[in-house]
């Protein structure tokens, strides 16, 4: 998805893999939100039994599901953000940014998806702050 296509928040986590093969069930894990494609039903049932009424609420009302390039509306896609490069990145689509707990939250969640993935940072984008097509980042939290 280019940065062009984008009219939501971009909550945008950073792993040390390719996030192509994770990116739909690790947000269905986070969220407990799937697109039209249905990937990530497991992820999505255990969320739901692991998250309280209030998260779940939130996520549900909160996301955006973007089209990809088929038209296919997910909550998520692969990401390139600068400085990691190979679409390592998940970004995760919502209306606006994110409160604090919740990003912290969002954060945990996506640590603890696998430990084969390391989530080493997790930052906001708003579409507002969109220069030249690159996006400026609102908040960011580091690995602890």
């Amino acid at each position: 998805m280019s940065v062009s296509n984008v009219t939501s928040t971009v909550v945008v986590l950073h792993t040390n893999k390719y996030a192509g093969n994770f990116e739909r069930e690790m947000t269905a894990y986070i969220t407990g939100q799937i697109g039209d494609c249905e990937v990530g039903q497991h992820a999505a049932y255990i969320a739901e039994h692991e998250l309280d009424e209030e998260h779940l609420a939130f996520f549900g009302d909160c996301l955006i599901r973007e089209p990809d390039e088929h038209g296919c509306a997910r909550p998520c896609s692969i990401w390139n953000a600068e400085g990691n490069s190979g679409y390592k990145d998940v970004a995760i689509f919502f209306e606006n940014v994110p409160p604090q707990d919740i990003l912290e939250m969002m954060l945990k969640r996506a640590r603890n998806y696998s430990k084969d993935v390391d989530v080493s940072k997790i930052e906001v984008y708003n579409p507002d702050k969109v220069v030249k097509r690159q996006i400026q980042y609102v908040k960011v939290f580091e690995a602890e």
